[in-house]
């Protein structure tokens, strides 16, 4: 039955006819290319119509699955995987039949394709797939889907044989007269002058552009702040953010501590981020660069931060008031004499900034 599905399919497009393509196919000795697989109830096959087309050919691929009545046939869309292959040929017409009754008594699905070829060369047409269930075995095996797979068909195609013309037809051959063209020279004047406009804004616009990317590039001056105009800055920050009042006072003393330990980093030059309180006093000391009083107003400011920062002390109001004036002196002590400001006034405006 199988081979009187495909003769009757083939005998179909002996006739057809393909716009400017010769082949459906007018050459007796045309050749088809039949691939099938079967199993159980479900017979698949892949056919070409040609194994050795031209440029001139078109070719049909035709994808037929037939099963018993029982059986449910689920045709892959072959289309779609011809159109996924990356070669030169391209579907210019397709049909579609679906569970369509046979003379024995089962159902035909046929999917069918005209093709064109565009290149010479070799052309791969992809394996045709289906899935089934047969019904019939549902209550023994209730997932029992089936797969069924055919291989894919390699084709050759040739330029075939070149066109051939006699004496006769080329003297028939006429050269076309020349186009005269003729045209207003204010019209093309005119035309030259909006060219010239145009590139002339377009030139602008690149060195513009130019310009702008040079300047972005350029680097900027690095802004220096002096380290005791950084640390009133920072106390003002401090004592606005209103840590003591929030009850965060071990808090505020680590960030009071903090920004004393960054002043003289920054105003000595000194690098000593992960020293203890006594081996950042040693190091502040050893040049000479501080006084004894100031050194030893260092070293008392230090400690009490210390008692609230690890001994959990818990100072009144009027000691943080004193440790803040004790960090906002150190800074206008240790400041460049001609940059001096009065000790009170960081720890009266940071005052002021905190929240009622």
């Amino acid at each position: 039955m199988l081979g009187f599905l495909v003769a009757a399919s083939l005998t179909a497009w002996s006739g057809c006819t393909g716009g400017d393509r010769s082949a459906d196919n007018d050459n007796t000795n045309v050749k088809p290319i039949v691939m099938t697989e079967r199993r159980g109830p479900v017979t698949l096959t892949l056919t070409v119509s040609h194994e050795a087309p031209t440029l001139s050919d078109r070719v049909h691929v035709l994808v037929e699955a037939v099963a018993a009545p029982d059986v449910v046939v689920e045709l892959d869309d072959y289309g779609g995987a011809m159109r996924k292959q990356d070669f030169g040929y391209k579907i210019v017409d397709q049909t579609t039949t679906t569970a369509v009754p046979t003379q024995d008594g089962r159902l035909l699905w046929r999917q069918d394709y005209a093709v064109d070829f565009l290149v010479t060369g070799s052309h791969e047409f992809p394996p045709a797939k289906l899935k089934y269930t047969d019904e019939r075995r549902i209550e023994a095996e209730p997932e029992a889907v089936q797969t069924l797979e055919t291989e894919s068909i390699t084709v050759t195609v040739d330029a075939g044989a070149p066109m051939e013309f006699t004496d006769e037809q080329l003297a028939e051959v006429k050269m076309p007269a020349p186009l005269e063209m003729s045209e207003p020279q204010e019209a093309a004047r005119r035309r030259w002058w909006i060219a010239g406009v145009v590139a002339a804004a377009l030139l602008l616009a690149a060195a513009t552009v130019w310009w702008l990317v040079r300047r972005s590039r350029r680097p900027r001056p690095e802004v220096v702040i002096p380290p005791h105009e950084w640390a009133r800055a920072e106390l003002g920050k401090l004592l606005a953010a209103g840590l003591i009042e929030a009850g965060q006072v071990q808090e505020f003393y680590f960030r009071l501590s903090g920004i004393v330990r960054e002043y003289v980093e920054r105003r000595f030059d000194l690098h000593v981020p992960e020293m203890t309180t006594e081996e950042f006093l040693e190091a502040a000391m050893a040049g000479e660069i501080l006084g004894g009083d100031v050194k030893a107003a260092l070293g008392r400011f230090l400690e009490a931060c210390d008692m609230v920062k690890f001994a959990l002390y818990s100072p009144g109001r009027n000691e943080v008031d004193e440790a803040v004036s004790a960090a906002v002196g150190f800074v206008d002590r240790t400041q460049p004499r001609a940059e001096l400001m009065p000790p009170s006034s960081v720890a009266r405006r940071g005052r002021q900034e905190q929240p009622a």
